[in-house]
């Protein structure tokens, strides 16, 4: 397979990607604000892991993008208009076109259960399981802390907390 450049969506002139995932800077000159010139060099963008292991890169200064989502946006057409990418082998370093698909956000959650990306909190967290969490909870309690309950209830620490804080399971009562 060859690897073929288009411009990034929204900074035409500026950067191109690639079907592999690369991303480079285009060389070109402009004049500054005291009207010297200045030319810039052409160069592959350094990628950076975010706090979920997603390449990101910064684009100018301060926008920073996936890199997954700048491919898509140039490689993978979204008639439907779904809103989120995903990595068809579950590897979140693949940023190539051809590992990358257009899909809803429900769509994108069952991939990554089922491929094992993340676990499937919603369907352990039982009505039972959440009244308890809720009712066990105690903040400042290292033995009913959210660590604690996540590892009694076979949880992730985070799922506890947004059960905790009504982010998850809010109406667990008409379940």
């Amino acid at each position: 397979m060859k690897e073929h450049w288009k411009p990034v969506k929204g900074f035409e002139g500026k950067y191109i990607v690639s079907n592999f995932g690369n991303i480079m800077s285009i060389p070109r000159t402009y004049i500054n604000k005291l009207g010297r010139k200045y030319t810039i060099d052409g160069f592959t963008l350094v990628k950076h892991d975010d706090t979920n292991g997603y390449d990101k890169v910064w684009l100018g200064d301060s926008v920073m993008k996936s890199v997954h989502r700048i491919v898509a946006e140039a490689f993978i057409p979204n008639p439907d208009g779904f809103s989120e990418v995903n990595h068809i082998d579950g590897d979140k370093k693949n940023n190539c076109a051809s590992n990358l698909e257009w899909v809803t956000h429900k769509k994108n959650i069952e991939h990554a259960i089922k491929t094992g990306l993340i676990g499937d909190f919603a369907k352990k967290a039982t009505p039972d399981i959440v009244i308890a969490i809720r009712t066990e909870y105690i903040p400042n309690d290292r033995k009913h802390s959210t660590t604690a309950l996540a590892k009694k209830y076979g949880l992730s620490a985070g799922y506890v907390w947004k059960i905790i804080s009504g982010d998850k399971r809010r109406r667990v009562a008409d379940e």
